[in-house]
């Protein structure tokens, strides 16, 4: 599984990348067929104020050009992170739970 993991706009969160790496290793024990997956980290306006939200995004690649993307926006940096690879397991587990194979890109 290829991996990449982006940092934006002065973003930087040692316990936060900690979490990311432990959260693929997951990923790639419980869904073998992913064959890419894209991590942004990035800052994001609140409604004009000064004050920043987080956004996650998780774009996952499978076999036979399959992708889904997940966004999730935060004030934390972690819980930002946390929300969007729970979603994604959420999606591997609907998957498995249907009683068909994992294929990302059917619904």
């Amino acid at each position: 599984m290829i991996t990449s993991t982006l940092f934006r706009h002065g973003v930087t969160d040692a316990p936060a990348k900690k979490q990311i790496n432990y959260r693929l290793q997951w990923l790639a024990e419980a869904a073998p067929h992913i064959t890419r997956v894209d991590i942004v980290l990035d800052q994001v306006p609140y409604g004009g104020r000064p004050r920043h939200m987080y956004q996650c995004h998780i774009s996952i690649r499978a076999a036979g050009r399959k992708q889904r993307d997940v966004y999730v926006n935060n004030g934390s940096i972690g819980i930002a992170v946390a929300d969007a690879f729970d979603q994604v397991r959420d999606l591997i587990r609907y998957r498995y739970s249907a009683g068909r194979s994992v294929k990302l890109g059917q619904a």
